[in-house]
């Protein structure tokens, strides 16, 4: 409903459980695929899938109690090893690679990948006419000032480090004179105006970590233009 895409990795759900999901995509031992498609209301899709291929190897043993759960069910028939030495066995990978439901799957899938690649040319496009430099500048701001304004301990500390700085760096400046004492109070004033700053720099650096993945996450959607 949400348009949310979740895959996950379900081992021996119940039929509860796996009836909530809409599609699967089952692998037997070493990883081959035997199943990629709906599961369908009551796991209907997924056992018209089995019935439909069971017919056409001409095998009816495999029938579904109806207790029985359709995930069970379908990994002890889908995932069963194959033994190429049975006239009667069904090879259900073989069976999924030349079925119609993985070309409809398969249409699907490209079809998906080209309206994203169509869409994301498009915002691009619109990004880059509609989003200026001096724009991106103005939102840039406006995002850091909320930043410092949720963050209110370090804005306040920030601004008594920085009033506390200014005072004393102002006091060592007044009423100088042009003796050699006063020249060495003026280096040493020099030197602690120097060091507030990489002070101040340094409280940032906690700050900056949390952001950065924020600016790396921006700049790989093309938020900010070349």
């Amino acid at each position: 409903e949400k348009r949310v895409t979740i895959v996950c990795t379900i081992h021996q759900p119940a039929r509860i459980i796996f009836e909530m999901f809409d599609n699967l995509v089952m692998l037997r031992k070493g990883g081959v695929c035997v199943y990629n498609g709906p599961i369908g209301v009551h796991s209907s899709a997924l056992l018209q899938y089995i019935e439909r291929s069971v017919k056409k190897k001409s095998n009816g043993d495999n029938n579904l109690e109806t207790e029985e759960n359709p995930a069970e069910y379908a990994m002890a028939v889908l995932c069963a090893e194959h033994d190429e030495k049975d006239a009667t066995a069904v090879d259900w990978a073989s069976v999924h690679m030349e079925s119609d439901d993985r070309r409809v799957v398969l249409a699907a899938f490209h079809e998906e990948v080209a309206k994203a690649s169509r869409s994301a040319g498009r915002g691009e496009e619109q990004h880059e006419q509609k989003i200026g430099f001096l724009r991106q500048v103005v939102l840039s701001a406006c995002r850091q000032t909320k930043a410092a304004w949720r963050q209110p301990q370090y804005t306040r500390s920030s601004i008594a480090w920085s009033v506390i700085a200014a005072a004393v760096i102002s006091t060592v400046f007044l009423q100088l004179g042009n003796t050699v004492a006063d020249a060495e109070d003026r280096i040493g004033a020099v030197f602690f105006m120097v060091s507030a700053v990489q002070v101040q720099m340094t409280t940032m650096i906690v700050i900056m970590m949390h952001q950065r993945a924020v600016m790396y996450r921006e700049t790989m959607s093309g938020t900010y233009s070349k």
